[in-house]
């Protein structure tokens, strides 16, 4: 089952490459620049009682505190995401398969699981 496979491999730190280590550890443990933002809330009027349930605001109570954070994907995140799309630019190339987008690569099924959790060449 893939869900398993994917959820245990961004767990191990070993399948994660060391540029893109070396990239967010400086950002360990800081919300970065730009956009980013941390913001104490106070709930003081709920517009919908099920939604605000399902966040867990206290069944739709006024006067809760509430925490909003945004921080993107950064460097870590970003050069992840940057090594895979590098293995599947090398399965498309290999497999003849040319997307409009760069980031609608892919790869057959099996391969493509071993680049999420391992970026192997194809």
């Amino acid at each position: 089952m893939p869900g398993p496979k994917i959820r245990s491999a961004w767990r191990n730190p070993s399948k994660v490459s060391i540029r893109a280590k070396k990239r967010g550890l400086p950002q360990m443990g800081t919300l970065g620049a730009g956009n980013h933002y941390l913001e104490v809330q106070v709930v003081e009027e709920v517009y919908d009682k099920f939604a605000a349930d399902k966040l867990g605001l206290w069944k739709g109570q006024k006067g809760q505190v509430c925490v909003m954070v945004h921080s993107g994907s950064r460097g870590l995140g970003h050069q992840v995401a940057t090594d895979a799309l590098v293995a599947m630019e090398a399965c498309m190339q290999k497999n003849k398969f040319n997307p409009i987008d760069k980031q609608l690569a892919c790869a057959p099924i099996q391969k493509g699981w071993r680049i999420i959790c391992i970026p192997p060449p194809c």
